[in-house]
């Protein structure tokens, strides 16, 4: 679940704080939870037992656009590849659900084998196939 204000995206249990400023440290962040809890806005019917998890929050830096995006994808790519960062931090990064994606991903997967479809690298590899046949 995402809920999503202009400094502030809720996921699964975790809040995320946009870098527009130091929301993530102010006191502001804990009586935005609250209200947004006493509003029905963000559903937490365990709040009053357990009020930790779900003022914890966590911050992300800006994430820094290049003037080529092809190397920054390559980088992104790499950088997952080397440890440096998780896929979902990278998601998370471009302001979309992990969870969601991967779920999206997987479908999609599904629905175009289902259909005999293949793209990208599988894609290629099935080309090179279909022409050694």
């Amino acid at each position: 679940m995402v809920i999503q204000y202009s400094l502030l995206a809720y996921r699964g249990g975790q809040f995320l704080v946009s870098p527009e400023g130091q929301f993530a440290v102010s006191p502001d962040r804990e009586r935005f939870v609250r209200l947004a809890v006493l509003t029905g806005d963000l559903p937490a019917r365990d709040f009053d037992r357990n009020p930790d998890a779900y003022l914890g929050c966590e911050w992300l830096p800006p994430k820094f656009d290049y003037v080529d995006p092809m190397k920054d994808v390559q980088a992104e790519i790499m950088a997952i590849g080397a440890g440096l960062k998780s896929r979902s931090q990278a998601i998370s990064e471009r302001g979309y659900d992990a969870e969601q994606v991967d779920a999206e991903i997987a479908a999609d997967r599904e629905r175009a084998e289902e259909l005999g479809l293949a793209f990208g690298q599988t894609a290629a590899a099935q080309q090179k196939e279909d022409a050694d046949n």
